[in-house]
């Protein structure tokens, strides 16, 4: 693998697997998705990443919902509790994830290849890319990420490396479980969208009783540990934070960490030109990302306002669709843009 650290917003370690292990990857995903989506299906598709269909979008708008529902139209008392898993990634149990794996597949898939599968989805679980991995960052970096954020000094058999697709993939199947305690507990009114989760109850009390019970089987089962400080139980007419938006009775809008996220994307790409480089795809992508988030809130103000850090290079090669939804690159820097795309498509298929 090459693993290298990403700076911003936080200090993140990522392995990007070599090219042949990505084959691999999707030969197991395809055979994999359709089991992990029945079983989230079969417990209302409270679990919202790594889904077609569903995302970050998707999860604000289930729990605006469950909040409507259970304050019977915001016209009854009810709490929101949100909660996460403290190091989630570095912390999952790789003995613990390859038995429930193994037994999903031995239990509902019956295709020809399954020994196959079983085989390939276990050498996946406990490969060890810390071992023989390219670095493509400067050792300093990799100082100011947390022990419990690096997979390099971590317990062997524990973490997934966060960039595999099969990592999001196994760690999203191996939090079904704990969704499906929470249920069994009597919580209507639950999300999750990785390892930050909300639950909704016309009880404070009853949450507060519960949150012994989520460690107990976190740790007894899983492995994990709820994370000591980010734990938020509050009002719903208060206003409630998740995934990256508030969510209040008359509407729903944007973090305060989306925009400020979103400022520094658009200065650190006003850099890059200023220093010679070249727009790219993932740069405009980026911007999409979030404008893409923005668009569906009550936004426009900020949208617009975000604009205004555009740098005048950025504004040569770009446009803002009507309402400032959408980056689009100009018509005269596009067809430089798509020479290159097909340079860059042409390189590979040499390599490959």
């Amino acid at each position: 693998s090459l693993c290298f650290v990403v700076i911003w917003p936080l200090y993140r370690e990522v392995f990007a697997a070599d090219f042949q292990d990505r084959i691999i990857h999707h030969w197991i995903c395809i055979r994999l998705e359709p089991l992990f989506d029945r079983r989230f299906a079969g417990m209302g598709d409270v679990s919202h990443n790594c889904r077609k269909g569903f995302g970050t979008e998707s999860a604000v708008q289930a729990l605006f919902k469950d909040i409507y529902d259970c304050s019977n139209g915001f016209t009854k008392s009810c709490w929101v509790g949100r909660y996460d898993i403290s190091g989630f990634f570095m912390s999952i149990d790789k003995g613990i994830a390859w038995v429930l794996l193994s037994e999903l597949i031995n239990e509902h898939y019956h295709e020809a290849d399954k020994e196959c599968l079983l085989y390939l989805v276990r050498i996946t679980v406990f490969h060890l890319p810390q071992e023989h991995c390219i670095k493509r960052s400067p050792e300093s970096l990799w100082d100011k990420i947390p022990d419990n954020k690096s997979l390099f000094g971590n317990d062997p058999y524990k973490g997934m490396p966060i960039g595999n697709l099969l990592s999001q993939l196994i760690a999203n199947f191996y939090m079904s479980f704990f969704d499906e305690f929470v249920l069994s507990l009597g919580f209507k009114y639950y999300e999750r969208y990785a390892d930050d989760f909300a639950l909704v109850h016309k009880d404070k009390d009853f949450i507060l009783k519960a949150i012994p019970l989520f460690e107990s089987f976190l740790w007894n089962k899983l492995k994990l540990k709820m994370h000591p400080q980010k734990r938020y139980l509050q009002h719903y007419t208060k206003g409630i934070m998740f995934v990256g938006a508030v969510i209040k009775m008359d509407r729903i809008y944007v973090g305060k960490r989306i925009v400020r996220n979103t400022r520094r994307t658009i200065m650190h790409i006003n850099k890059e030109l200023e220093e010679g480089k070249e727009l790219t795809d993932s740069m405009i992508s980026s911007l999409n990302s979030y404008y893409g988030f923005m668009r569906k809130r009550k936004a426009y103000a900020i949208r617009r306002g975000l604009t205004k850090n555009f740098s005048p290079l950025l504004w040569d090669r770009v446009y803002m669709t009507n309402h400032f939804f959408t980056v689009k690159i100009k018509k005269n820097y596009d067809e430089l843009f798509q020479y290159r795309r097909e340079a860059i498509k042409s390189t590979r298929r040499r390599i490959a």
